[in-house]
């Protein structure tokens, strides 16, 4: 029993992953589900993630991890279970003052999206990138999702 649940685990892992699969696609246009793989990037690396403007009934969802990338940029490391189209990312607010920025995360889902039911409880990595006013500096990164 063991092994088939890790299979499973595997295969959907694989799904989410794979070169060329890019998540919920709308007319052209990703939504915030999985980017495609860069070239060479390791199968265990979190998955891209953009703010989605159709994405509706926005929630805060905290993060685990900020980071501090070229100049202004801002990477924010943070997991979601269930399907994608119902775990999305909608919107990133960013509150800045010269001792804190504060950052939250808001998720929601598709509109028509069936979120009711079983959902899979396998825990997906995302990241997404935010641009600061100013470069990061020594100031202190704040969740501002409630905890």
């Amino acid at each position: 029993m063991r092994t088939l649940r890790l299979s499973v685990a595997l295969v959907l892992l694989a799904a989410c992953g794979a070169p060329g699969g890019t998540g919920i696609e709308h007319g052209g246009v990703v939504s915030s589900g999985p980017l495609p793989r860069p070239t060479g990037a390791p199968a265990t690396a979190p998955n891209e993630a953009r703010p989605d403007t159709r994405i509706v009934e926005l929630r805060p969802r905290r993060w685990s991890r900020a980071e501090a990338g070229a100049g202004r940029e801002l990477r924010l490391h943070y997991s979601v279970t269930g399907h994608p189209e119902c775990q999305a990312l909608g919107r990133v607010d960013v509150l800045e003052t010269a001792g804190t920025v504060t950052v939250t995360l808001l998720v929601g889902h598709l509109p028509g999206a069936a979120c009711d039911g079983p959902q899979p409880q396998l825990a997906a990595p995302f990241t997404t990138v935010v641009t600061l006013r100013e470069p990061l500096g020594h100031r202190q990164v704040v969740d501002g999702a409630p905890s």
